[in-house]
């Protein structure tokens, strides 16, 4: 499992974030800095990881958190037993 903690400002949140939104230190695009968490979350997908991300702006919400978390977990599970079948 990999875990990884999204500041808002450092990954423009989409929730808070234009996509055109500049990001004057990283020099992108809230948009291009989007594409290249997605690629990084594909790469380690690939590799048969569990990807999960919290966003700064959730942390006073653990339980939904929590609630996302097992719901991935689930999830990847159900994937290794079909791929086991297969």
């Amino acid at each position: 499992i990999i875990l990884e903690f999204h500041g808002d400002y450092w990954h423009c949140n989409p929730k808070k974030y234009d996509k055109n939104y500049y990001h004057n230190i990283k020099k992108m695009t809230a948009e291009d800095i989007w594409n290249y968490d997605e690629k990084k979350k594909a790469i380690v997908e690939s590799d048969g990881f569990i990807y999960f991300v919290i966003w700064e702006s959730e942390l006073n919400d653990t339980q939904s958190i929590i609630e996302r978390f097992g719901q991935l977990l689930s999830q990847g599970s159900e994937n290794r037993r079909s791929e086991k079948t297969s």
